[in-house]
């Protein structure tokens, strides 16, 4: 069975209050204030807080915002990454997660990678010439970061892209360029690989540009993998700065929010948490008035646990 029609296969189990129309979720992307990509490590380590921090946490950040002006995405290929191989359908751990944001009125929507582009070019002046371009400029400017992408492009001998991503004429004007090009590389999929974080960096591009003259939106990428958020973070600094509707969240800082914010009281719990997807040991940096006071230390669970709970600020830099 393809990826495409193993997707098809596990949408059918979703819940009926996720968005699968393309065009719709576009639209509620455009309009939105936040957009906030979920990926597959981060929805499974959700399974580790009760329903009702997670309800209380996310009250608490939007209770100034219109909960449908919250927009929650998964891509298809992170929905692939958390089927069950056994049935093609997707883990009781995301049907919870997306039970809970829905019961909030948060909309879930599910986008198709390759149609991204395309959908929401629609909404905009420039061809998609354009478009192209901008696709071929991002990945050449981020060769590095985007390993997986680029080696799947040089292995390739359909002739899409060439090997230096150039573009001729005739590539340029093609108005389904992306499209072929983003359908290919999911089909190159395989277990274990980066390819669904750096496709929503694509999709992130994409989004940035609608987003560029909207100080008041903002993109979120949430995971649990350290370097996938290093990664992103290097890819949108590289193309666009320090962009200011862009933020990381890692389910470090997603627990130390909640024990500052008073909704996890519980020393144990904020360490049953954190210890079920991280080291005894790992590295951090605690924030100081003054950023030469600041220097990365190896520490404990336990002890930057107690400092949380003590009123410290941590910034988490790995294992």
């Amino acid at each position: 069975m393809s990826i495409r029609d193993t997707i098809k296969t596990i949408e059918k189990s979703m819940p009926t209050c996720v968005v699968f129309d393309q065009e719709k979720s576009c639209e509620s992307i455009l309009s939105a204030r936040a957009v906030v990509f979920l990926d597959t490590c981060f929805l499974s380590a959700a399974k580790f807080y009760t329903e009702h921090i997670i309800r209380d946490t996310l009250s608490m950040v939007t209770e100034k915002v219109n909960k449908r002006q919250v927009v929650f995405v998964l891509t298809e290929l992170v929905i692939y990454e958390a089927r069950d191989p056994r049935n093609n359908k997707i883990q009781s751990f995301v049907t919870d997660v997306i039970s809970i944001l829905d019961k909030m009125g948060f909309p879930v929507v599910v986008l198709n990678e390759e149609n991204v582009c395309g959908n929401m070019a629609e909404y905009f002046s420039r061809g998609m010439d354009w478009w192209n371009e901008l696709l071929i400029t991002r990945l050449r400017e981020n060769k590095p970061y985007l390993s997986k992408l680029v080696g799947v492009i040089h292995s390739d001998k359909s002739g899409i892209l060439s090997d230096n991503l150039e573009l001729n004429a005739t590539q340029l004007k093609d108005s389904k360029l992306i499209e072929k090009v983003i359908s290919q590389l999911k089909e190159r999929k395989s277990d274990g690989d980066s390819l669904a974080e750096e496709l929503i960096c694509i999709i992130i591009f994409f989004v940035f540009e609608c987003f560029m003259n909207a100080p008041k939106k903002k993109v979120v990428f949430c995971s649990l993998d350290n370097q996938a958020l290093a990664r992103l973070r290097m890819v949108i600094s590289n193309s666009y700065g320090k962009a200011a509707c862009f933020e990381n969240i890692h389910l470090f800082s997603f627990t130390q929010y909640m024990v500052r914010a008073g909704i996890i009281t519980d020393k144990q719990k904020a360490k049953s948490i954190l210890s079920k997807t991280m080291p005894d040991n790992i590295r951090v940096v605690e924030k100081k008035e003054l950023p030469f006071c600041e220097n990365e230390q190896m520490l404990s669970l336990s002890g930057i646990i107690d400092g949380m709970f003590a009123g410290r600020l941590y910034q988490y830099r790995g294992n």
